[in-house]
């Protein structure tokens, strides 16, 4: 954290030739499981990582200043549309969205918040890795959110800073669900998060898996975005097999966390029956089964941390990744998924693997026995390029603390 302070801060006063009065530490996060159910009302467990986006931010000469920079991205400061972002008007919908889209949606929606956003220059960098599933947009988010609250004054309490942010990402074009923005707004060093989505709530969850680590893999050059790929279309095929559920139900269910998952299964015929959708019945269902099942491992999984059992743990994870892929497809038109899945499970000290996050990419979560840590690295990354020509990134997380402030000279 030191480092990335004093790096963010020295390319801060290079650029605008002044030291920054706010500098926030905002963490990516990482979906130990619970997949494709929080937008369905569902408990993920989560956790924030080291790696982090670091803002630094001071006031501008006047209000009509908003100058962003981000490194890697931007090679000088980039003026934000001020007459736009104050007019109180939704952020407008991107053709397709950069960085500086993700900075302005959050002031946006901080200023519809009522917040006295004053002019500002900024500073951006992050460690975060980009395509590696780990939530760098969120992480961008609530650190920029909370260094302007902070600039302004403004005492937001996390769980709304998270919403504020989730309703920037959605003028940008991606329809999430809260993971994400939870995760960075409220993780908590050495421990994980149980994020209830039926009611927003929160708990910290504390257990030892001994002598093992996460370990989240990902293969850098395979890029995805969440808003141009089947996210949507799966998430509506929840919502409209809900509805189909709620027409053979006396009670409606307000969400599918209410729904058995025996009953699901016994009644498959009937429900593919009763499914309005433009999308093929048999397919609705197996996204309900997915769903259903996947919150029903997730309360096990919690237990088993609880119980300090990490072979149970990690069977659930690899249970969780066998549905992903049969049940949500998560690996469609992404042959490289499949093969971190299915190759690393075969793996000595592969406790457990699934896939990790929206989906439509190479990113995966293993629990390791950290006596076969390097091997597990080695021998799959030599799979992975021998088959895709590519090599495969492997990032190790202990639980870290959320967006926090973590200097202010203000």
């Amino acid at each position: 954290m030191f480092v990335a302070r004093v790096l963010t801060i020295g390319f801060h006063q290079t650029l605008y030739s002044t030291a920054p009065e706010v500098v926030v530490r905002s963490p990516g996060r990482a979906e130990i499981i619970g997949n494709h159910v929080d937008y369905c009302g569902g408990v993920v467990l989560a956790g924030a990582i080291a790696q982090a986006t670091t803002v630094s931010v001071s006031l501008a000469d006047d209000s009509s200043q908003m100058l962003v920079w981000s490194e890697g991205y931007a090679e000088a400061p980039v003026q934000l549309d001020v007459a736009q972002l104050r007019s109180g008007e939704r952020y407008p919908l991107p053709e397709s969205a950069s960085w500086t889209d993700y900075v302005g949606a959050v002031v946006s929606e901080l200023i519809r918040a009522e917040v006295q956003v004053p002019g500002f220059v900024m500073s951006v960098t992050s460690n975060v890795p980009s395509s590696g599933g780990v939530s760098s947009s969120a992480s961008l988010e609530l650190g920029v959110a909370k260094a302007l609250c902070e600039l302004a004054g403004h005492d937001m309490a996390l769980e709304e800073l998270a919403l504020l942010c989730q309703r920037a990402e959605h003028s940008v074009g991606s329809n999430c669900g809260l993971l994400d923005q939870y995760a960075v707004a409220l993780g908590e060093a050495g421990s994980l998060l149980k994020l209830d989505f039926s009611d927003d709530s929160s708990e910290i969850v504390k257990g030892n898996l001994g002598d093992n680590s996460f370990v989240v893999v990902f293969d850098a050059g395979l890029k995805r975005t969440l808003g141009d790929t089947g996210y949507a279309v799966r998430r509506t095929a929840t919502e409209d097999g809900l509805a189909a559920i709620n027409k053979l139900c006396d009670s409606a269910h307000e969400s599918l966390r209410s729904v058995d998952l025996d009953w699901l299964v016994d009644n498959e015929d009937k429900v593919g029956g009763a499914i309005e959708s433009t999308i093929d019945p048999a397919t609705v269902f197996i996204r309900l089964r997915h769903v259903v099942s996947e919150m029903a491992r997730v309360d096990l999984a919690i237990e088993a941390l609880r119980a300090n059992n990490p072979v149970s743990f990690g069977e659930l994870l690899t249970q969780s990744g066998h549905s992903a892929l049969k049940d949500y497809e998560l690996d469609e038109d992404t042959p490289e998924l499949t093969e971190i899945v299915e190759a690393g499970m075969l793996l000595p000290g592969v406790l457990g693997i699934r896939n990790m996050g929206g989906g439509f990419s190479s990113v995966s979560l293993a629990l390791v026995e950290n006596s076969q840590l390097e091997d597990f690295k080695r021998s799959l990354s030599a799979s992975y390029s021998r088959k895709f020509g590519s090599e495969l990134t492997f990032l190790e997380f202990e639980p870290s603390s959320g967006v926090e402030v973590i200097s202010n000279c203000g």
